[in-house]
């Protein structure tokens, strides 16, 4: 079809269409024009149409079957029409002239033969002017047979510089796309040699981000369609948490999640409706705990089909409304969000809280609610309730093909011509050398070894971090992914992982102890000291606490000898607690030694023993250390010699006070009752209300058995609480049997300064993995020590 015929008046255009009808069958019987409309007739793809149009389609097509390029056809063109690019400072006497890049031989046969082809064809012709663009080669997608074909491009960047750009506005693409609503078909030109549609394949096999650049990129991606995710925000939540601030790049579990579900996401097909202004709108709106998400949708409610989605995150604030005041947040967002799609037509919400469909009849409402409450006055809506799993909007895409993504057009094009610009000519940028040549010459592998090595591990190179090593070799030398093959070799450098303190550390999740269900069924046993020597010789306390009760016994001892400390543990605690089930201890070897063994076995009791350098597994008894020591500070004399006088004190103030996890005083828990207290607060027993003795007694056993349940689900959940509070800053690491680790060191040799020596010593090589502990061996050596997880990092 000619150009000119697009200026045609309504009339004359119909008038048009006839006369060229009237020649299509004048023409009907020309052999090639029959089978140029067959073959037409072939490529139109119909079958997703209805028959009664298809016919009508199709004959269209044929009647203009001479607008079509096929192949084999020659390219045609107009000259009805002048174009120019205005470029005001340029003239003949101040040309843009790019010398041309450099081809190799193998691409000069194509583009000569694509050359001559134009120039066959009338679309170029031989010029004198004193401008000149460098040409290049890209290459398409394969064709059937599995050959790459190629086209040839020019580089005009630099002219591009110069030219005027037009100012129009650009019209809202969402206004277009709404402008469509009651559109059956849609059509698209292609131009013959134009560059083919890109496809979904490399969504589909886009790598998982190594770096915070890398996620950047493809949140970008994601984050244009997000018009078409429904709950876009919620589901891409994990990898914007390692955008924040101050995070650290922890790719787990729900990053791999949410970074699958994007991709699955982003190559299905939507089913977004386009809007129908003649039919009312429904808004779905819906809040969890962080996000808020909603739908614009026409139909009948429960069988309507979604125009567009829209989702987003709470702020601090907003997480900490009320689950109303947060649903009631989601709507006024979607409302603003849709309104002008809402706004002065009436309109149906749907939500799954139901208070929503009473709260603009509360008589004495909040700020907040009477703020919302002014902005929705402007609009006509009615609320409905739906209970949460109709309003779920989970399967709202199909799965399409995806395609190959090889040929990268206008942008791959450039980028490839940037590199072929960078490596043929050095007119913008400054010359790019190395240590090894006076010109641009890229390094063998063991030449960029030796660089790195050199920059990095020497007297001048200092250990520099990967960055710091990065920019103080780039004035220097450069080659294709030089930060990658620096960064490699930094974090594999044996000097740098043992000396450097890694951030974050390795922070396992916390194991939960088990609870006991009655007094001194588990006991924790710990030394404290040496502290000043008293008046009778003692220098260390030996603390027992029980795992339930928290009932706490301070015994003072001259020294900490096991035969000492067995002694004290018979006489203060088993002949008057009777024989605990099982022992905690630290691995010093006054616990773990033949003398508390031989009693344990006497005694048929269980020892078990902390991780060593873990304190925290037996955190119970050290917080009993803070307590008992803080007391004797207030009452203690100048010489610090009575602390032994005052320990009984101590631990009664200890076992009369409720314990903040158990809330009750470990004193009752134990004894089954408060203790009489002396001073202001002393009082006499009351008789007693009990006719029998028997009454007394089945009354105390029901008040203990009842208080040792209650104490112990307060327990159990103060544990929880722990744990949820410790494990929000967890950093799992998975170690297996096999795996060279380093270990934190916690001591350094005497004479020796702590700063100055490395923090982390081994490699040591993982031999066993029981829960969040390890067990490692040095080298080639049999012996074996056990340590936490949370000491180890992983040597590569």
């Amino acid at each position: 079809m000619e150009i000119r015929d697009l200026t045609l008046t309504a009339t004359k255009w119909s008038e048009q269409i006839s006369v060229r009808k009237i020649n299509s069958q004048i023409h009907d019987n020309n052999e090639s024009v029959l089978s140029r409309k067959k073959r037409v007739r072939e490529l139109i793809r119909t079958d997703h149409m209805a028959e009664s149009n298809k016919k009508s389609i199709l004959e269209i097509c044929e009647d203009f079957h001479d607008i079509f390029y096929l192949e084999g056809d020659k390219l045609s063109h107009t000259d009805l029409i002048k174009h120019s690019i205005p470029t005001p400072a340029l003239d003949e006497n101040r040309a843009i002239n790019v010398r041309p890049y450099r081809l190799p031989e193998a691409h000069k046969e194509e583009v000569n033969r694509q050359i001559n082809k134009l120039l066959d064809d009338g679309i170029i012709a031989p010029s004198r002017s004193a401008f000149n663009s460098p040409l290049l080669l890209v290459p398409k997608k394969a064709d059937a047979s599995g050959k790459v074909k190629w086209r040839v491009v020019i580089d005009f960047r630099k002219l591009n510089e110069w030219t005027v750009g037009d100012a129009y506005p650009l019209p809202n693409i969402t206004d277009i796309l709404d402008q469509l609503g009651k559109a059956k078909y849609f059509s698209t030109v292609d131009l013959a040699s134009g560059p083919d549609p890109r496809k979904t394949e490399a969504v589909r096999n886009f790598p998982e981000p190594k770096t915070v650049k890398e996620l950047k990129g493809f949140l970008g991606l994601s984050s244009y369609y997000r018009r078409f995710i429904h709950n876009y925000s919620r589901v891409a939540k994990p990898l914007y948490e390692l955008l924040k601030k101050d995070a650290v790049y922890d790719w787990k579990e729900p990053q791999q999640n949410a970074f699958q579900t994007l991709k699955e996401l982003l190559v299905t097909a939507p089913i977004l409706q386009y809007p129908d202004f003649s039919r009312p709108f429904i808004i779905t709106a819906d809040a969890s705990g962080d996000a808020a998400g909603c739908v614009l949708s026409q139909g009948e409610i429960g069988k309507d089909l979604p125009i567009a989605y829209a989702s987003r995150t709470f702020n601090k604030s907003e997480r900490n409304y009320s689950t109303t005041d947060r649903e009631m947040a989601a709507i006024i967002w979607a409302v603003k969000q849709f309104r002008p799609y809402v706004l002065g037509r009436h309109f149906n919400i749907v939500t799954d809280h139901k208070p929503l469909k009473w709260v603009f009849h509360v008589k004495d409402p909040s700020s907040r609610l009477l703020r919302w409450r002014i902005k929705l006055e402007e609009y006509d809506f009615t609320i409905h309730y739906r209970s949460g799993k109709t309003i779920s909007h989970a399967d709202f895409l199909s799965r399409i093909h995806k395609a190959d993504a090889s040929e990268g057009g206008d942008k791959e094009a450039e980028s490839r011509g940037q590199k072929l610009a960078g490596s043929a000519t050095n007119e913008k940028n400054e010359t790019v050398g190395s240590e090894y040549s006076g010109n641009f010459s890229e390094p063998s592998d063991s030449e960029k070894e030796s660089i790195i090595r050199e920059y990095h591990e020497s007297l001048i190179g200092g250990h520099t971090g990967i960055s710091r090593t990065y920019e103080r070799l780039k004035p220097y030398v450069s080659w294709p992914n030089m930060r990658r093959d620096i960064e490699n070799y930094v974090r594999k450098c044996a000097s740098c992982q043992r000396n450097k303190h890694t951030v974050p550390y390795t922070k396992m999740a916390m194991e939960v102890t088990d609870t006991p269900y009655a007094p001194f069924e588990k006991i924790s046993l710990d030394c404290m000291g040496p502290l000043p020597l008293t008046e009778q010789g003692n220098k260390y306390i030996l603390t027992c606490q029980d795992q339930l009760s928290k009932y706490l016994v301070a015994i003072a001892l001259p020294n900490q000898e096991a035969v000492t400390i067995a002694r004290a543990l018979v006489d203060n605690v088993i002949t008057v607690f009777g024989s605990p089930g099982s022992i905690l201890t630290d691995c010093a070897s006054n616990f773990t030694g033949e003398v508390m063994r031989h009693l344990c076995k006497l005694l048929r009791i269980s020892r078990v023993n902390t991780t060593p350098f873990r304190p925290q597994s037996n955190g119970s008894v050290e917080r009993s250390h803070a307590v008992i020591t803080e007391y004797l500070r207030h009452f203690i004399c100048h010489e610090q010699n009575d602390w032994d006088t005052l320990l009984p004190t101590a631990a009664f103030v200890y076992n009369t006070t409720p314990h903040t996890s158990t809330k009750y005083c470990p004193f009752e828990l134990v004894f089954g009752g408060k203790p009489s207290m002396p001073g202001l607060l002393q009082r006499r027993p009351s008789c007693s209300s009990y006719d029998e003795r028997e009454d007394f007694v089945s009354s105390l056993k029901e008040r203990l058995q009842y208080s040792h349940e209650v104490a112990r689900k307060a327990l159990l959940n103060s544990k929880e609480v722990s744990k949820r509070y410790y494990d929000q800053k967890e950093n799992t690491v998975t170690f297996r049997e096999g795996d060279l680790v380093l270990l934190l060191q916690q001591h350094v040799r005497r004479g020796r300064s702590k700063k100055l020596s490395s923090p982390w010593i081994g490699p040591y090589t993982v031999v066993e993995v029981t829960g969040v502990n390890c067990v490692l061996r040095s080298g080639t050596k049999r012996r074996t020590f056990k340590v936490h997880s949370n000491r180890l990092k992983l040597f590569i």
